[in-house]
């Protein structure tokens, strides 16, 4: 480890008794660069692991922290234990990384109505906030800060790991003639239904869709080559067109263009990738929309 960090990590000491838990972490790849557990040893691996997870928080707030280049704090449960995590972004020589402070608060939080009264469900209010900040609140899929917070991951992931990632924008054709003609709560039906169809069409336990904005949206495939990926924009795009949509007395037909790209573990950013698809994307509307560009 480097040196630098060591000497950080001693001077952190002194927090020790206001936090259980005091860590470095690259949150770009969820990797633990220093953790000393009570006895002093060193613990290695994954960030998201101390929360009996195997894959990394879809509310990562180390990495907000790390983007926004900004102290960031959440509340979150671990079997029936509910903790306060500060994330401090933390710059050394020409890297940044970020300090984790973790406290068990448990015992030490009191949470009231408003009433004093006790029915307060604390699980219920920790999943909510988490939740808003990236959720999207008309469609449900996921927002455009988890975007920036969540592709970095699956990029980097994409590179240790050697296998594609691809990501696939998606836009409504003329959805501009849906609000003229029928309102925007017709509008907002249509994006909700869209975003169903893709919660729908993609694999639950790796893949994942946000709402990119207006009535554009973003599919991120981890693990997926071009011919793969091609197909679920395929099906998706046949989902689409095919499906009558009903809104009080009216039937609604769509249709919608696809833009993708597919990265083999070679290395890209987050920018390039999107720009990649999102011109992609126009090219499927200057050759006449409801059609995927790779």
């Amino acid at each position: 480890m480097d040196i630098d960090l060591k000497v950080l990590c001693k001077d952190l000491s002194i927090l020790e008794k206001l936090y259980d838990t005091v860590r470095i972490v690259n949150p770009t790849n969820n990797k633990i660069i220093y953790w000393e557990d009570s006895v002093g040893k060193e613990i290695n691996g994954y960030c998201y692991e101390f929360w009996k997870r195997n894959k990394s928080c879809s509310n990562c707030i180390s990495m907000r922290a790390y983007s926004q280049d900004e102290t960031i704090i959440k509340l979150e449960y671990k079997d029936k234990n509910v903790y306060m995590i500060t994330a401090v972004p933390v710059r050394y020589n020409d890297d940044k990384v970020v300090v984790e402070f973790i406290k068990d608060i448990t015992r030490s939080m009191i949470i009231s109505n408003g009433e004093n009264q006790e029915d307060v469900n604390l699980y219920n209010i920790i999943d909510g906030i988490n939740k808003v900040a990236i959720k999207d609140y008309l469609t449900g899929l996921f927002n455009k800060r988890y975007i920036g917070e969540r592709l970095p991951i699956e990029i980097s992931n994409s590179l240790e790991s050697g296998k594609p990632i691809s990501v696939i924008l998606i836009d409504i054709d003329n959805f501009k003639d849906i609000n003229d003609t029928h309102g925007h709560l017709a509008g907002d039906f249509i994006l909700k239904e869209v975003a169903q169809e893709l919660k729908n069409s993609i694999r639950k336990e790796s893949d994942w869709a946000a709402r990119y904005g207006g009535e554009e949206f973003l599919v991120c495939l981890p693990n997926t080559d071009r011919k793969n990926a091609k197909k679920i924009a395929e099906r998706i795009r046949e989902s689409i067109e095919n499906s009558m949509f009903k809104f009080n007395n009216i039937t609604l037909r769509i249709t919608a263009s696809f833009g993708a790209c597919t990265s083999y573990g070679e290395k890209t950013t987050m920018k390039s990738i999107i720009e990649i698809a999102d011109k992609k994307l126009y090219k499927a509307k200057e050759k006449g929309k409801n059609i995927v560009i790779f």
